[in-house]
């Protein structure tokens, strides 16, 4: 309760005022509480974990057998082709293997041979169906000719009994299925082509004529500009450049455009050519022991 000091109209007017002060505080809003709402955090949700009962594995002896029954069979019936076909295929592809030959095999232990099953039995063949034919005069003279058609349809009912016969063969020596073996035909086909593919082609008549007159060529201008020289030591790209400007002997007609020799075909011919004389050929590609003597150049 507030006293008056100053005169007696004092409790009068200081009523109103603490009226007016009351309701202005009852007025006024009290602050709003801020209410924070928790941020939910983001969980991975976990595949359900296999839970496994007493059925889930065999009660018995024999109920074990039929499982792994069931899992030796599941490749087979798993397959999406039919099995005449795969029998079919493996059969194909091993008579391709046998086509190719077994060199791809012996290489890798360091037996250079020269087996090709098909390349001879089409010569047989080429022989026996038609004889006169230029397909077989070019064969025996050991150049390569494209094969007629009934010698290539001949050849591809060959092999291809000897594919099926061979396919037979291993499913009972094995006692495997036929996609084992055709797995592993697969493997010899590949490898097979793969060797195919590095041997050094057989050449026809027109190649074989063609890299004879480079031979000569050569060896003419291998005989005009070869020199001995203990201490001198020549590059294979100075010689196929003097090969190349050679303005006489035949070795003349290489300067022009149409000759179509590559470098790399010179180059061979000098080091086979020095190499058969006992001497060095370096990394490089350097000719120990050979110099080049001078000659007229057509280019200067």
């Amino acid at each position: 309760m507030m006293r008056a000091t100053a005169n007696g109209n004092a409790p009068a007017v200081c009523t109103p005022l603490l009226l007016t002060v009351l309701n202005a505080a009852a007025l006024t809003l009290p602050p709003r509480a801020t209410i924070r709402t928790p941020r939910a955090t983001a969980r991975t949700r976990l595949a359900a974990t296999p839970r496994y009962t007493a059925d889930s594995f065999p009660s018995d002896l024999a109920a074990t057998d039929r499982v792994q029954q069931a899992y030796a069979s599941a490749p087979e019936s798993a397959s999406l082709l039919p099995p005449e076909l795969v029998q079919f295929g493996t059969g194909a592809l091993l008579a391709y293997a046998i086509y190719l030959g077994p060199d791809w095999i012996l290489a890798p232990l360091g037996w250079e041979t020269n087996i090709r099953p098909g390349r001879a039995a089409t010569d047989v063949l080429g022989q026996v169906i038609a004889p006169d034919s230029e397909f077989a005069r070019e064969r025996q003279a050991g150049f390569d000719a494209a094969a007629p058609v009934p010698v290539l349809g001949a050849a591809a009912l060959l092999f291809l009994c000897l594919g099926f016969g061979a396919e037979a063969a291993l499913c009972d020596a094995l006692g495997s299925s036929t996609t084992f073996v055709g797995a592993w035909a697969t493997c010899a086909c590949i490898a097979g082509s793969v060797y195919e593919v590095g041997r050094p082609a057989t050449l026809n008549r027109a190649e074989a004529e063609e890299e004879a007159n480079l031979d000569d060529a050569f060896a003419d201008f291998a005989e005009r500009r070869f020199e001995a020289d203990p201490t001198a030591a020549t590059n294979v790209i100075e010689i196929t450049r003097a090969f190349r400007r050679s303005a006489r002997g035949k070795a003349s007609k290489y300067r022009s455009a149409e000759a179509s020799v590559a470098d790399v075909q010179i180059e061979r011919l000098a080091k086979r050519w020095l190499r058969e004389r006992g001497g060095v050929v370096t990394s490089s590609g350097f000719l120990k022991g050979v110099r080049l003597a001078d000659e007229p150049d057509v280019f200067r």
